[in-house]
């Protein structure tokens, strides 16, 4: 019985965020097809504000869920924030602490006790915006596969990629964000895979799985931290040449793979 009220629970779940999903694209009634021209210089503009802003910082959650094939639901929310500052960052995603400064880049893994140390990756932290590299790909790759739409309603504007062949990855993908400053709200994936529980090819007892996952920004701030925070002697330091964690993690195993620096 229990069994059965919990699916007859996410079952509701599941048909009211398809209800809502529905009139909520129901009362996008200016959405417009756009060229990938126009596409492009407006993606630009978005990411202007995490590359070019010298100090920025927002909160972030991740939502993935499944439909409820076979009675079996998935849903899972995954917590985190970032600051960007230029060559500089500090984000967190779930148990996973990052830190990037002028020379080293850095990952604590808090619940496999592990620290990664590595060299920079990039000159602009910017760049680090969550699945921006998909994004571009989309933008610049996949574009012509989809059906792309651009709506305003009030201060925020969604842009909409529907599928359009079977060449699409995605069933659905939308970018919705703040038309007056460019700061993103939310990015929307809606696809199908298999399900692992049954057999990979679909047939009228074993049907593929519809997902999605949701990326959530928010609580937006100009304000810098103290840059003690980029620090790596807050993570680590270096005794005869070898790399060691502070106290704080004294139980963690450090892999170093940042090249030696001959003086």
């Amino acid at each position: 019985m229990k069994n059965k009220k919990a699916q007859y629970k996410w079952k509701n779940i599941a048909l009211t965020t398809l209800i809502l999903t529905t009139l909520f694209d129901s009362r996008q009634t200016n959405a417009q097809t756009i060229s990938i021209d126009s596409l492009t210089h407006t993606m630009q503009k978005v990411y202007q504000n995490y590359d070019s802003i010298t100090f920025l910082s927002f909160d972030i959650r991740f939502n993935y869920s499944s439909d409820t094939l076979l009675g079996n639901y998935t849903n899972e929310q995954l917590d985190g924030n970032y600051t960007l500052a230029g060559r500089r960052a500090k984000y967190t995603l779930g148990n996973v602490d990052f830190m990037q400064n002028d020379s080293f880049l850095i990952a604590v893994y808090n619940s496999d006790q592990i620290i990664l140390v590595d060299e920079p990756k990039t000159n602009n932290t910017g760049s680090q915006m969550p699945l921006r590299q998909m994004v571009d790909s989309l933008v610049k790759q996949s574009a012509g596969h989809y059906t792309i739409t651009q709506s305003n309603v009030a201060d925020t504007s969604l842009i909409a990629f529907i599928r359009a062949d079977s060449l699409a990855h995605f069933d659905r993908f939308s970018i919705s964000f703040n038309r007056r400053n460019y700061f993103l709200y939310k990015m929307d994936y809606q696809f199908t895979q298999p399900d692992q529980e049954t057999d990979s090819i679909p047939t009228a007892d074993h049907a593929n799985r519809k997902q999605r996952l949701t990326i959530r920004f928010s609580n937006y701030g100009l304000a810098n931290y103290d840059a003690a925070v980029y620090n790596q002697s807050n993570y680590i330091f270096f005794e005869r040449g070898i790399c060691r964690p502070v106290s704080k993690y004294k139980n963690f195993k450090v892999y170093n793979s940042k090249p030696m620096t001959i003086q």
